[in-house]
């Protein structure tokens, strides 16, 4: 009972960590916790701990399916505990199967990166969910963060995990030079790997003029004060907020002669909605379009299995149309940049297919709904990982909160008003852009194959 409890209170401390960047290291830090105080009961522990990291880090979910849909809180608290168990349910699963390749507690730390890895892949890609709490996001602002070009989102995830399990493993055994000993070698081989062996080059600097709406979610987007004609004078575009315009009254309410980058409602000759981004070129005519394609669940997008039960509790039921994702790109002037709207920024494997030659990233979002919550630190977070994994200069236009830039490095500069900023893009890919996650999956999978055979057919008289 007690150990369960604790596994609770670690998997709720490592969502607090992943909301609140400044204490990441509750992420690895309460991982290895439950580990060492778990380890004869392994199983139950990470069950538990993953149960309950995705019900602290669904919170989120209370906006669209309370304040926004009207269910009833604490029905919306229990949905919210379905999802999160059915994931841990999951997880379980491969847990389960993961015994096929470790037979014995001995190596189990060489066995949990990979099932988390793989728990996160099909999570992602087989059941709609969103990669908010990939472990490789405390890497940003950290040593680690080196590591990040090469290694991407699924490989990052493998080695924090990875690193974990082992420093138990030497702390349980009191093996506490082996232990400084790998320590050591993980943050050597972090600054020894750099990019200096691919080519990087600076483009013309963008001038860009960042707005921001500044409204609550539940009102209407209407930009505060608009910026003057004076105020944009050799300004090459002007980026505004998600959603902020319906299609119709854009062109009339956007005359600035300069490129414009505005969130809109689109909708296509069947009447179908799409949560769009439009690019308006300086005679106020549409250059540029893009359709989201992943869109937010509960708040954009119904699930089909779920409809009917919304409309039986008269609840919104109508939601957006996806886009196929190939219309990422658009040019301004002679750099290609890659338009992004909201969490699409959150799919690493959705940004390397369709990514090409950008320079740099544009984004926008809806964050109103997040309103003066942890979230928008971990959206954040999340936008920096994704800035150092692409070596591209990201910019966002956020309708509250927190507009920002963020270097290629990670580096944020937040802003809190209508912004002119002057960004650098980059030509160039790093290694991650070359091979991509299915690469990074692939090595992880030979790696596990490879333990298979040495742990069951070479060390299979130790194991026991």
């Amino acid at each position: 009972m007690i150990n369960s409890l604790l596994s609770l209170f670690l998997g709720g401390c490592a969502a607090f960590g992943f909301m609140y960047p400044t204490y990441q290291l509750l992420v690895p830090i309460s991982l290895m916790t439950g580990l060492y105080f778990n380890q004869h009961d392994l199983f139950k522990y990470m069950t538990i701990y993953i149960g309950s990291l995705h019900f602290f880090g669904s919170l989120w979910l209370l906006v669209p399916i309370h304040y926004i849909g009207g269910l009833n809180y604490f029905l919306s608290l229990f949905i919210i505990s379905l999802l999160s168990s059915f994931y841990a349910f999951i997880y379980a699963l491969i847990h389960k199967l993961s015994k096929l390749i470790v037979p014995s507690r001995t190596h189990w730390y060489l066995a949990l990166p990979c099932v988390v890895v793989f728990f996160e892949y099909l999570k992602v890609n087989l059941m709609g969910g969103y990669p908010f709490l990939m472990f490789a996001y405390i890497a940003v602002d950290t040593p680690l963060a080196n590591v990040i070009p090469f290694l991407g989102i699924y490989g990052c995830s493998w080695l924090l995990i990875f690193f974990s399990g082992l420093f138990v493993t030497y702390l349980q055994q009191k093996k506490y030079l082996n232990l400084i000993i790998s320590m050591s070698l993980l943050y050597l081989c972090s600054q020894i790997i750099d990019l200096s062996h691919y080519q990087f080059s600076a483009k013309k600097p963008l001038n860009i003029y960042v707005t921001r709406t500044n409204k609550h979610y539940v009102k209407n987007h209407t930009i505060n004060t608009l910026p003057s004609h004076h105020d944009i004078v050799d300004v090459d575009v002007m980026l505004f907020p998600e959603g902020m315009l319906h299609q119709s009254s854009a062109l009339a309410y956007l005359d600035y002669q300069t490129f414009k980058l505005v969130g809109m409602t689109y909708r296509d000759n069947d009447n179908r909605a799409f949560n769009s981004m439009f690019g308006i070129n300086k005679d106020n005519q549409i250059t540029y379009i893009h359709k989201k394609h992943h869109l937010a669940q509960f708040n954009e997008w119904i699930p089909e299995s779920v409809k009917s039960l919304l409309v039986y509790f008269k609840l919104p039921a109508q939601g957006f149309y996806a886009g196929d994702g190939k219309d990422t790109n658009g040019k301004i002037n002679d750099t290609t940049f890659m338009g992004l709207i909201c969490y699409e920024l959150l799919f690493s494997h959705f940004i390397y297919q369709h990514i090409d030659d950008a320079n740099i990233i544009l984004s926008n979002n809806d964050l109103g709904w997040f309103e003066n919550s942890a979230f928008e630190n971990h959206f954040n977070q999340i936008a920096s990982f994704m800035a150092i994994l692409t070596h591209k200069p990201i910019v966002i236009s956020s309708n509250i909160g927190h507009s920002l830039i963020i270097e290629p490095t990670g580096k944020k500069t937040l802003m809190n008003e209508h912004t002119r900023i002057q960004v650098t893009p980059f030509e160039g890919k790093t290694p991650w852009m070359y091979y991509g996650d299915s690469f990074v999956l692939g090595v992880i999978i030979m790696l596990s194959c490879l333990q298979f055979f040495i742990l069951r057919f070479y060390l299979k008289d130790n194991l026991k």
